[in-house]
């Protein structure tokens, strides 16, 4: 499988291929024939129950522009597609067998290097995907590449109590001598073998380094999975002082905090250790239940770390309170000449969205905010303008560049229609998933400052919109508590409804804005753009009303709502 050197150390979340997509022959090459079997029950579960099944299929080839670049793809999306129909096996078990050159028709020359799947009913409104909402990805191996070997289950790291057994199954394309390793040490082998299993017992706290080697006499194969046995959960109460999200400590020193009642255990990854979930990094619970933290100490001034949390033994979330995050999928359309210097995603290291933080920063210098007055909030020329739509590149850099034109118009206001983190790049950003965040389709953080300095240079106010009423799927408040055979916010879900109250106004995930968390995270962005490192002194909220307490169905009027706060100011 992958030639993955895991040193302890080295924690890669890898897909749930194995779970969700099952291929024979285990490695392919790019000229096999293969069997494709989706367990529907497995990823997100959206097709349980659901025949007939359709692949939708393409591949990542050498002509791929990134890592989730589909080409050759093959089925009519919506339609009853013969070529992609895929055989019932009976227990959300679907099937198909095809020859992969001939399926797909890729020209010669073609290195294929993953096969790329989502599956659907024959609208295509209902898809099974990965756990995480992705797209699944199998490798693909070259053709007379000599031994090929990898782990076979569990299909991604693992962690775990005291005293739980999990099933290791590895497996060659041809026959050799195979081993297994727990931190070093033998605990299986099979000679003259294509397969090896062995259930193993892990009983020590801490990282387990469970390596396969496969050995045919002229080469060897090396696969690594991770395993963490989980130690007992520290009740210690929160530093005074901190808030949700990174807190700076000093410049090589972060506690991070996160909001998360009803979870069981929490490990921080990320670069600073290799995204592997170590005994350090497991966060502490404070008495009250809801909030875990750690110290993450000897970070690099200067450097920016990206990091997620761990929850529950595998999935992984950012954090709600991310101020710039890593997108798998939209970040490689952003260009360089917009957001310079964009850290690379860890790809094979972790899956979704990852949040970035800055120890040692230099800060922002600001020129002009201090003496900064407001416009007469009665005497307003406001320009409501969507970055995207008005200028080519899309960037705060161009705002800058256009501040002239701007102003001779007699504006003195500039409303920004929703600029943070909304889900894809091309929106109007009504489908936010990350508040706190700039989406950086638009440019950096020190961008925008530097637009909003400009802007008080010359006296224009600058207007954020806010959408409060709701957020989207890649929010780590919706993926933390979602009801995945329902597809919406789960019950015990702090933040948000689990059921739109106010049908058919509704849009994304409904916040319950009677719950103490909703007012607690408003509360939380609010005082974040209106500090001192942002220096913004206007808003102006999207159906700020939006959610009505649980019970009052129906009694929201369709009218978005519009309030402001002027000014808002704050010492230099």
């Amino acid at each position: 499988m992958k030639k993955l050197l895991f040193l302890l150390g080295v924690f890669c979340t890898l897909p749930t291929i194995a779970q969700v997509v099952q291929v024979d022959p285990p490695f392919p090459t790019q000229n096999d024939t293969v069997t494709i079997t989706f367990n529907a029950a497995e990823g997100n579960g959206a097709l349980v129950g659901v025949v007939p099944v359709y692949a939708h299929a393409g591949l990542i080839t050498n002509n791929s522009t990134g890592p989730t670049d589909w080409q050759h793809v093959q089925g009519n999306w919506g339609t009853a597609d013969p070529n992609v129909l895929m055989t019932y096996q009976g227990n959300d078990l679907h099937q198909m067998t095809y020859h992969i050159p001939t399926f797909y028709g890729f020209p010669s020359g073609t290195q294929v290097q993953e096969l790329a799947f989502v599956f659907r009913d024959q609208s295509g409104n209902i898809v099974g995907r990965d756990f995480d909402g992705s797209d699944i990805y199998y490798p693909v191996y070259p053709a007379n590449s000599g031994l090929v070997g990898g782990f076979l289950a569990p299909p991604f790291n693992q962690v775990v109590d005291p005293g739980d057994s999990i099933r290791f199954y590895a497996g060659s394309n041809e026959p050799a001598t195979l081993t297994l390793y727990d931190n070093g040490v033998q605990i299986a082998q099979e000679t003259s073998a294509t397969s090896i299993e062995y259930w193993h017992t892990l009983n020590a706290t801490g990282g387990h380094l469970i390596e396969f080697v496969a050995d045919n006499g002229s080469q060897i194969e090396r696969d690594s999975i991770g395993v963490v046995v989980t130690p007992p959960v520290q009740i210690v109460p929160t530093p005074p002082g901190l808030v949700d999200g990174v807190n700076y400590i000093n410049d090589s020193t972060v506690i991070l905090q996160l909001y998360a009642p009803f979870k069981d255990n929490i490990f921080a990854i990320g670069d600073f250790n290799d995204w592997f979930p170590r005994t350090q990094d497991f966060m502490k619970k404070d008495p009250g239940g809801a909030r875990w933290w750690v110290q993450i100490d000897s970070l690099t001034p200067g450097e920016v770390y990206a990091f997620q949390y761990m929850v529950d033994g595998g999935r992984t979330y950012a954090d709600p309170y991310s101020e710039v995050v890593l997108d798998p999928f939209n970040d490689q359309y952003i260009p360089a000449s917009v957001y310079p210097d964009l850290p690379p995603y860890p790809y094979g290291q972790t899956n979704g969205i990852a949040s970035l933080m800055f120890p040692g920063k230099t800060p922002y210098s600001w020129q002009n905010t201090a003496s900064y007055t407001p416009p007469d909030k009665s005497k307003l020329n406001i320009y409501e303008l969507l970055i995207r739509d008005f200028a080519d590149e899309h960037s705060y850099q161009v705002l800058i560049d256009t501040l002239d034109y701007i102003q001779n118009l007699g504006i003195n206001a500039i409303e920004l229609m929703p600029n943070s983190e909304f889900e894809g790049n091309e929106s109007w950003g009504y489908n936010p998933s990350f508040h706190m965040a700039l989406d950086k389709y638009y440019g950096t953080i020190d961008a925008y400052k530097a637009f909003i300095d400009s802007c008080h240079g010359r006296g224009i106010a600058v207007i954020m919109d806010f959408v409060f009423n709701h957020s989207f799927g890649q929010s780590p408040m919706a993926q933390m508590y979602w009801d995945d055979i329902n597809n919406k916010p789960a019950a015990n879900n702090p933040w948000y409804n689990s059921d739109c109250p106010h049908p058919p106004y509704c849009w994304g995930n409904d916040f319950d804005h009677t719950a103490q968390a909703t007012k607690d995270f408003i509360d939380r962005v609010n005082t974040y753009w209106f500090s001192k490192s942002s220096k913004l002194m206007e808003f102006a909220t999207i159906l700020p009303k939006g959610s009505p307490t649980p019970g009052m169905l129906g009694t929201i009027t369709p009218v978005f709502n519009c309030s402001s706060a002027w000014p808002i100011q704050y010492g230099p």
